[in-house]
């Protein structure tokens, strides 16, 4: 799964150009902090009065969205359930309910690769960076998986609750969070009459409407080796888009690179060909979860995957600077 240190290179993945006219609208952003990442939220609206009421709505749903799904908050309904992992039944709310549901779906369908228990295992072993001579005996590792494992999580959807079979798992949304709380700002801001904005949410980017110009939101991808530089750009709206890197952190042992993203099926980090993986859908949670989960299943495998679910795009930039897309990829170049 995704480690929280790609976090800051996310949010470099992506450069938005944003085109402004004389219309009586402007663009009005506001930049915070929120589930340690940078937040970035821009808006097309008629008055600054407006839009500061707007923004503040936006930062208090990320606040709140925040609240629920935090596992380092010890008051939030996820430190609940992890605390009492193994011990007894938690009933919780709905909406908590259904994004625990939504996840289990997608871990099917990816076969395990995203995995909202993966922080049950202890992987403080595997320090990414040119230091590091030795891998973590084979031991170390298995004794790691032993709670990991979307199957060992029990919903029952009569009174939404939860339980976590055994003590010492977890669920954490490190992988799926920020994805969810750009398309819960979204759905805040649409339904008080928003026609245009994109939501950055550590570098998962949800939009919708128009540039002031009428012309699409025009998202840059970026190579991870040049995270400042968009080497292509997608002409979106209404969409998610969503990267996940190999930033920068990794090992070299024996001749194999071990990057920073680790499989939650083997507490192993990732050894493929893949570079970055940049997902598009219509749903930000989907895509968020989906692009960690793309990369580590490989290019392969990846293709197939997104090939098979309607609405579903991705981009796979290869170590060897190769770049592979699904069938309805539309890139432009500067």
């Amino acid at each position: 799964m995704i480690c929280k240190g790609i976090i800051l290179f996310l949010s470099l993945s992506f450069s938005l150009y944003i085109s402004a006219n004389n219309s009586d609208e402007a663009i009005y952003t506001r930049s915070f902090i929120a589930m340690g990442s940078d937040f970035q939220i821009t808006i097309i609206t008629t008055s600054k009065q407006r839009a500061d009421s707007l923004l503040n709505l936006a930062y208090s749903e990320v606040d709140r969205i925040e609240k629920l799904i935090s596992s380092w908050d010890k008051h939030s309904e996820t430190s609940r359930i992890n605390e009492n992992a193994g011990k007894s039944v938690q009933k919780i709310s709905g909406e908590l309910y259904d994004l625990i549901f939504r996840s289990i779906k997608i871990s099917i369908l990816t076969q395990g690769a995203f995995d909202i228990t993966f922080g049950s295992g202890n992987t403080d072993f595997w320090k990414f960076n040119p230091d590091v001579e030795f891998l973590p005996d084979d031991s170390t590792v298995k004794s790691s998986l032993k709670l990991i494992g979307y199957d060992k999580i029990v919903l029952n959807p009569k009174d939404t609750s939860i339980l976590l079979r055994h003590v010492g798992m977890k669920i954490g949304f490190g992988a799926i969070g920020k994805g969810y709380a750009a398309d819960r700002v979204a759905a805040v801001l649409k339904s008080s009459q928003v026609k245009s904005g994109v939501i950055n949410a550590g570098g998962d980017i949800v939009c919708w409407g128009k540039q002031l110009s009428g012309n699409d939101w025009s998202i840059g991808i970026a190579n991870p080796e040049m995270a400042d530089l968009a080497f292509s750009y997608l002409k979106i709206s209404d969409m998610a888009v969503v990267t996940s890197g190999n930033y920068e952190k990794y090992f070299i042992i024996d001749g194999v690179e071990y990057c920073h993203i680790i499989d939650p099926r083997t507490a192993m980090p990732v050894t493929n060909n893949v570079s970055s993986v940049t997902v598009i859908s219509r749903i930000g949670e989907f895509a968020d979860a989906i692009a960690t989960a793309i990369f580590i299943l490989g290019e392969e495998t990846g293709i197939y995957l997104v090939d098979d679910v309607e609405d579903l795009e991705c981009l796979i930039l290869l170590k060897d600077g190769r770049i592979i897309t699904s069938r309805g990829i539309d890139l432009e170049h500067d």
